[in-house]
């Protein structure tokens, strides 16, 4: 398709009218399916001055409802097109994510199964389904994905469970389920054993946390020794944890104390790090020289001055070598002085020029390589598979896509405004 072809698609006036009536550059651009540059290029044509950011519009309930379809989550749809995902919030408009299905999370899961005509069969528990069965499918690790290319046949999917349920009850239906596939003779494919959710659930509860703080004697102990229990516990609101922790007060610290406690460090940095207070309470009292008189001060860095860099920089004839050499130095003259007129004398030299022709060639065919490698696009329905980006470029424009191009395709993410997930092919 032609540049003349494309442009007979387009419905300039209705375009132009949209933008003079005040609707935002981001509104025309996903009605009408076009670029950003196409409606620039549409509106300077015609006379008007182009405003990238014209006078703002209300979303109205027709507008939020019509945008709300385009989406099946409430998570892409709050991605995709926010201001009307926050519109819906603020005037509650329900009917906007009435047609949506919602995801589970780690606390809810979906039970489902695949069935081989061999009797084998795979038991799994997810918080995705969409997500899960791309996995499946493109992933030849899986037991899944080798059976299917072992047999070439694809598996009937079922869902066990209704929708998503509690992550508990998902558990004990995915171990009923194999017991009940088991009994009937088939072939169970899992490798991790029933009932793992694949997935790290929240760590502290108020029982861990309880057993945790009973082995401290006080809130500072605890704090200095386990910090993530310690910051959970007022993160939760569970103070009554420390009922039975002893006050502190404020500590009167001595010089001898100080002095015994600095023997184990080597630097002020490190006695700073772990016993602050006593730090602190050196540099209060002024007894610097006495408490840190066995400690080794560090070497200060190398600081530069504007001769010195300047001599450096001026025995490089190219500025290609001196960035790559002296990139300390290289730094401090871009700081402090005139970068353009200082390094105006030296040569620039091209990329590759220093390179062979064996590394030429390699390079050539590495870059050629990785622009012709094949991918497939996958949903419930179909999975698609492509020789290299151009062509899936290509089929997605004859679908009516003009916006699409290749830095929208993601690994393992669905493309944006459809319903495809993007994978490379796994060599």
């Amino acid at each position: 398709m032609g540049k003349n072809d494309i442009s007979k698609l387009l419905d300039k006036e209705s375009i132009l009218k949209r933008y003079k009536n005040g609707e935002t550059i981001n509104k025309i651009r996903l009605d009408c399916k076009v670029t950003h540059k196409v409606i620039k290029l549409i509106v300077e044509k015609s006379g008007v001055v182009f405003n990238k950011h014209p006078k703002y519009t209300k979303w109205n309930k027709e507008d939020i409802i019509k945008e709300a379809r385009n989406y099946k989550h409430r998570s892409h749809f709050m991605k995709g097109s926010p201001s009307a995902y926050h519109a819906a919030h603020r005037i509650n408009l329900k009917e906007a994510f009435e047609h949506m299905e919602p995801l589970g999370h780690v606390k809810s899961r979906l039970v489902y199964v695949y069935e081989f005509p061999d009797n084998h069969v795979y038991v799994g528990l997810t918080a995705n389904k969409n997500k899960r069965h791309g996995e499946h499918m493109r992933d030849s690790r899986g037991p899944i994905y080798k059976h299917m290319t072992k047999i070439g046949v694809a598996p009937r999917y079922r869902m066990i469970s209704n929708w998503y349920i509690n992550y508990s009850e998902a558990q004990q239906l995915e171990k009923d389920t194999v017991n009940e596939y088991k009994e009937k003779g088939w072939i169970i494919m899992n490798t991790a054993p029933a009932g793992n959710l694949g997935g790290n659930l929240y760590k502290w509860n108020e029982d861990n946390l309880r057993e945790l703080a009973l082995k401290y004697n006080t809130r500072g102990e605890m704090m200095r020794n386990n910090r993530n229990a310690f910051e959970a516990i007022k993160q939760k609101n569970l103070y009554h944890l420390f009922d039975h922790m002893e006050w502190e007060g404020n500590i009167e610290h001595t010089l001898e104390e100080c002095i015994e406690e600095a023997k184990k460090y080597t630097c002020r940095q490190d006695f700073r790090k772990h016993r602050y207070d006593l730090w602190q309470w050196t540099y209060k009292h002024k007894h610097q020289e006495v408490v840190f008189a066995h400690m080794v001060k560090k070497q200060i860095p190398y600081r530069w001055t504007i001769e010195n860099a300047l001599k450096i920089m001026n025995q490089y004839e190219y500025l290609n070598d001196f960035i790559k050499e002296q990139p300390r130095c290289h730094r401090f003259i871009s700081r402090n002085l005139n970068y353009r007129e200082v390094t105006k004398h030296m040569k620039k030299r091209k990329p590759y020029e220093n390179w062979d022709e064996d590394r030429k060639t390699t390079h050539r065919k590495k870059i050629s390589k990785s622009l012709g490698k094949s991918c497939i696009i996958y949903n419930e329905d179909e999975r698609l598979e492509f020789s290299s980006l151009r062509e899936l470029e290509r089929f997605f424009w004859d679908k009516g896509y003009s916006k699409m191009s290749r830095y929208r395709f993601k690994e393992g993410e669905i493309i944006r405004e459809t319903n495809y997930y993007f994978t490379r092919t796994i060599n």
